[in-house]
């Protein structure tokens, strides 16, 4: 499925709203009734192709944050409130993939307009704005509903080596790595325990290949 009208991602941002509130806590589950309810709020039937894709990208990075943060264990009320933030106006975040990319829009309209030339004549060599074709697919596979490919369950996190007080970053022990700039867990190889070991090399695409365990 493609998201190609305003519509089509009221839906998809209404199904995942749907299921957080069933298997997520309350916490969590209001910053998907959030982004659901910007959506409608903001994106009207007419909106324009750029503002839809700009927003698709904007919910995209506020999905892509948030399970980073839930896969590093912060607090659900830091994370709630650092996604919220980011639907604010004045937000890097916003102002980097809504507002640029519109004023950018904005720009190369005038400028087509302007070089269009007599009626009937089209300047077909100029590319697409920036933006425009930013963002055509569904949101991300681990920003659907089913969150088990993303989340650490606890049962997991706590079986999960500590050192020196510090527990090991199981993304660093992947073929991936750890891109979380600001962990705080162990970034050393570690023997993991056997679910813990399961749930990288499934989630992860294995481990690295220096790692005591890699087969």
């Amino acid at each position: 499925m493609q998201i190609n009208r305003a519509d089509q991602l009221h839906q998809v941002l209404y199904t995942i709203q749907d299921a957080a509130s069933m298997w997520y806590p309350s916490d969590l589950a209001a910053v998907f009734r959030s982004l659901h309810g910007d959506s409608v709020r903001l994106l009207q039937p007419t909106a324009p192709a750029q503002l839809l894709y700009a927003m698709c990208n904007l919910y995209q990075a506020i999905f892509s944050d948030l399970f980073d943060d839930l896969l590093h264990g912060v607090d659900l009320r830091r994370v709630s409130s650092r996604a919220l933030s980011s639907l604010r106006s004045d937000s890097p975040t916003y102002q980097r993939l809504v507002t640029r990319v519109m004023n950018d829009a904005v720009v190369a309209s005038v400028f087509s307009t302007a070089s269009s030339g007599p009626p009937g004549r089209q300047d077909t060599g100029r590319p697409p704005a920036r933006g425009q074709a930013a963002h055509r697919d569904t949101l991300p596979a681990r920003a659907r509903p089913a969150a088990e490919s993303s989340i650490i369950h606890k049962q997991i996190r706590d079986q999960i080596p500590v050192v020196n007080g510090k527990q090991v970053c199981v993304r660093f022990q992947s073929v991936k790595g750890c891109t979380f700039p600001s962990c705080k867990h162990l970034h050393e190889l570690h023997r993991l325990p056997p679910d813990v070991l399961k749930w990288v090399t499934e989630m992860h695409m294995g481990l690295k290949a220096a790692h005591p365990q890699r087969e």
